[in-house]
Parts: C-alpha cells; sequence; structure tokens
C-alpha cells in the first residue's frame, strides 16, 4: 500500500515554498529599487548643472510652472434693432430675377391666357366699364 500524505504536511510545504518565492521576489524588488533611486538622483544632478549652466552660478532657478492667468470672456453686447436689420439685409439673398417684358405674352399663355371678368353673383349689379 502507498503511504498516505497528509494533507496538513502538504499545504505546509507547499506554504514553505511560497516563502521563498516571496523572499527572492523582495530580494529582487529591492535590488530594483535601489538600482531606480540611483538613477533618479542622477537625474536630479544632471537637471541641477544643466539649469545651473543655463541660468548661471548663484542666479536664481526659473520657476517648474508659470503661472496662468484665468482669461475672462468678455460680455456678449445686446443685439439692437439696428443689428437686426442690418444682419437681414447683409444675409438675404437677392431676389429671382424677373422675366422680361417680351415673355410675357408667353408666360400668360403657359397659365391658360389672359384673366376673365368674373360673373357677379346673383343679385349683385355688375359694374359699367371704365371709359375716359
Amino acid at each position: 500500500p502507498a503511504p498516505m500524505v497528509d494533507e496538513l504536511e502538504e499545504a505546509s510545504d507547499k506554504a514553505d515554498a511560497l516563502t521563498l518565492q516571496a523572499q527572492a521576489l523582495a530580494r529582487e524588488n529591492a535590488l530594483e529599487l535601489g538600482r531606480l533611486r540611483a538613477r533618479i538622483a542622477r537625474a536630479a544632478e544632471a537637471r541641477g548643472k544643466a539649469l545651473a549652466n543655463i541660468v548661471g552660478e548663484g542666479a536664481e532657478l526659473p520657476p517648474l510652472s508659470s503661472k496662468i492667468e484665468p482669461v475672462t470672456p468678455r460680455p456678449i453686447p445686446p443685439i439692437t434693432v439696428g443689428q437686426l436689420v442690418y444682419d437681414a439685409i447683409v444675409n438675404t439673398p437677392p431676389p429671382e430675377p424677373v422675366p422680361p417684358a417680351s415673355a410675357l405674352p408667353g408666360l400668360i399663355a403657359s397659365f391658360g391666357g389672359p384673366p376673365t371678368m368674373a360673373v357677379p353673383p346673383p343679385g349683385v349689379a355688375a359694374l359699367p366699364p371704365l371709359t375716359r
């Protein structure tokens, strides 16, 4: 018969393995953190030297960020009637061209001929024709 492995012993072995992995990861992270801190220190030193070369020794360093004044919007003036009329004149397209007078007979014929005198309703006398 195969020996029975105790569940508690198996869990303990797994916990030990995870502990060793965590310790190795912590050591690796500590080394990486040390390298990162060294890089940041070198970058800060290089930045300080570069700013000293630009500004000059003993001069005041420029600010890291400048304060920007907020822009206040200008108030919109009220619209006057004169402005409305001006906008209407400027923005209205020109009227359609009127056909010349020579085309008038053809235009009237296209609508069925000249208008006829309407017959007055019963009981209303017709007006006499105009004479000069």
